[in-house]
């Protein structure tokens, strides 16, 4: 498996970088036997920039790894994108890997809660281009089912609430960042899927 993401599947919990064998995407691989290569960077979203996912999609070659597992968002959210411009670097992203290695399996995880715009945060609140959380997530989600990419929507089941953020984010009710345990449970939840478990 090929990770790719921002600084949630990096490691960063808004104190500090928990241990590699603790990141969500190490977790799903040792709970299902698998190798991973995690190429998460903080920071980075689906845009334009250096690092973002269409950018690094170019520069990897994936022709060794059965599944890539995609986890940007909140980056996009907190910094101004629009929904086109999230669509639009999915999509080239998507497109770079498949480019790379046709036979690929491609899994999406939607954008966990985001609270680094206030406590007042919820899904609905826009950023300064009117974009919200939960059209963020629809835009991933109807971009996945055009592609025919899998990915899970946390907006059923989730693990970060808005109840919850002062002790499952590391950087509390204002944060956006998991805990090593939030890590887990992700983790967790995300390798029964990924192995054939129900959603």
């Amino acid at each position: 498996m090929v990770a790719l993401g921002d600084s949630i599947s990096a490691g960063w919990d808004g104190q500090k970088q928990i241990e590699d064998y603790r990141r969500i995407p190490e977790v799903i691989a040792k709970l299902n036997g698998w190798y991973v290569n995690n190429q998460a960077i903080g920071g980075t979203g689906y845009g334009n920039g250096i690092n973002d996912f269409s950018a690094i999609t170019k520069r990897l070659n994936f022709a060794g790894y059965s599944l890539a597992l995609v986890e940007y968002g909140v980056n996009n959210w907190r910094y101004g994108s629009t929904a086109g411009e999230v669509q639009q670097g999915l999509t080239l992203g998507i497109n770079n890997i498949r480019k790379s290695n046709p036979h690929i399996k491609i899994f999406v995880m939607c954008p966990t809660l985001d609270m680094r715009r206030g406590t007042a945060t919820d899904m609905n609140t826009p950023n300064e281009r009117g974009l919200t959380q939960n059209q963020l997530n629809d835009v991933i989600v109807q971009t996945c089912q055009a592609l025919d990419v899998e990915y899970y929507d946390w907006r059923k089941q989730p693990i970060i609430t808005k109840d919850n953020a002062f002790w499952t984010l590391g950087d509390g009710a204002s944060g956006v960042h998991p805990t090593a345990k939030t890590s887990l449970e992700i983790g967790k939840r995300l390798a029964y899927i990924l192995n054939g478990g129900r959603r």
